[in-house]
């Protein structure tokens, strides 16, 4: 049994220093994420589901858009797909004039779009600062623009 020990402890100090640099690396990869609404839809609210982590940045004019600073990536992701979620506020019978809060709420419950991103290209980011962008281009199609800060 002593004799385990000193093959152990070598052990031990080799995985140390390997586990550390990969949990260090990870932490050196830093964004600012924005949503933009880039199609000519209203959106009455609007969110991102990627990994472990959803963005909510709400009312969404054409044209607007949200950014949140130093945002984390989600950790142990297993998917290359994230989904933009949103209230098309232009549909029929969605709007706030449309009936009584509690018929317009209802509807919107069952009302969501679903948008794919394909996010593949956030998976291999290296260390440094990142403005990362998810364009909703239409009710059907958005995507991912990555752009490295060289500055920060």
């Amino acid at each position: 049994m002593r004799a385990l020990l000193p093959i152990l402890v070598s052990f031990v100090a080799l995985c140390t220093p390997a586990c550390s640099s990969k949990l260090s690396s990870r932490s050196q990869v830093g964004a600012d994420i924005t949503v933009q609404n880039d199609s000519t839809n209203h959106l009455d609210w609007a969110e991102v589901e990627w990994g472990d982590r959803s963005i909510s940045v709400g009312v969404m004019p054409p044209g607007k858009g949200a950014t949140f600073l130093d945002f984390d990536l989600p950790s142990d992701v297993r998917t290359n797909v994230a989904v933009i979620k949103c209230i098309n506020e232009d549909t029929p019978g969605l709007s706030w004039d449309s009936g009584s809060n509690d018929e317009v709420r209802a509807r919107r419950a069952t009302s969501w779009t679903r948008i794919p991103v394909d996010v593949r290209r956030l998976l291999q980011l290296g260390d440094g600062h990142y403005d990362v962008t998810f364009r909703i281009l239409s009710l059907t199609n958005a995507d991912v623009l990555v752009e490295r800060r060289e500055n920060r």
